[in-house]
């Protein structure tokens, strides 16, 4: 919406800047002058200000330009979500390298930065361009070891969850842009539920969260604040994690980033 906007008001200037000197050398007779006054004025834009010079060009002040956004539209911390396919694992009992080890099927390479990773990404397009290369964090937070897998998916399985579950509890999140989602949750080396988040835990599933510290909101509330955002709420729940999931889970030093191809 907003480059949208901005490029309407570019747009706007641009065409001023034609139609305005071109009018100013039109003029007609003496009796029949025109008051070029009035086609320079200061014109009011939804919160910001235009100001249209009267020379040659017209000029849009760079800070007009910066505040010129619609003022309707707030940034939060949940915008990470929505231009990602991730799938985000937490489980007891297992150290993060060996949870790599455990999720990634075939060879891995070891970076020291998530840019470092990124990278190697864009690389593949050119180096490797029929393989799908991903990458995977893995750490700590709270006492729990996570793998954040950015572009992949290797821990929406339920087998891996009942084998990443043997020493306590996993609960893993994926979803993606095209609207797929999925919330495996695992204890004690068996699966104890599997759900669409789109659509809500039933009765029955939320029967099980319930019964192992996952906090019951109506499917309202559950859509109301965002069906992933309410699957992160639920995941920190039954993993008695402080808070939900967030991209600063990866600026510890002692996160490891690994890639892999699909």
């Amino acid at each position: 919406m907003k480059s949208s906007r901005r490029a309407h008001l570019i747009v706007a200037i641009a065409l001023a800047s034609v139609v305005v000197p071109a009018l100013a050398g039109c003029a007609g007779p003496a009796d029949m002058a025109v008051d070029s006054s009035g086609w320079i004025p200061e014109s009011s834009t939804g919160g910001s200000t235009m100001t249209i010079d009267g020379a040659d060009n017209a000029s849009l002040d760079e800070t007009d330009y910066l505040d010129y956004e619609d003022d309707s539209y707030e940034s939060d911390s949940d915008d990470w979500m929505e231009s990602h396919l991730t799938c985000l694992s937490v489980m007891d009992g297992i150290a993060p390298r060996a949870a790599v080890s455990a999720v990634v099927d075939g060879d891995r390479v070891k970076f020291s930065s998530e840019e470092e990773a990124e990278e190697w990404i864009w690389d593949g397009f050119d180096t490797d361009p029929d393989a799908l290369r991903v990458w995977a964090a893995a750490g700590t937070v709270d006492g729990r070891t996570f793998v954040w897998e950015d572009n992949g998916f290797s821990c929406d399985d339920a087998g891996k969850a009942e084998r990443l579950s043997q020493s306590g509890s996993f609960v893993a999140l994926y979803w993606n842009l095209d609207a797929s989602t999925n919330f495996i949750f695992a204890k004690d080396g068996r699966l104890q539920t599997e759900f669409d988040p789109l659509v809500a835990p039933d009765t029955a599933s939320w029967s099980v969260l319930e019964s192992h510290g996952g906090e019951h909101v109506s499917d309202d509330d559950w859509w109301d604040r965002g069906s992933e955002q309410s699957a992160l709420a639920l995941q920190a729940k039954l993993m008695w994690l402080s808070g939900p999931a967030d991209p600063s889970w990866l600026d510890d030093p002692s996160v490891e980033f690994w890639g892999y191809t699909y």
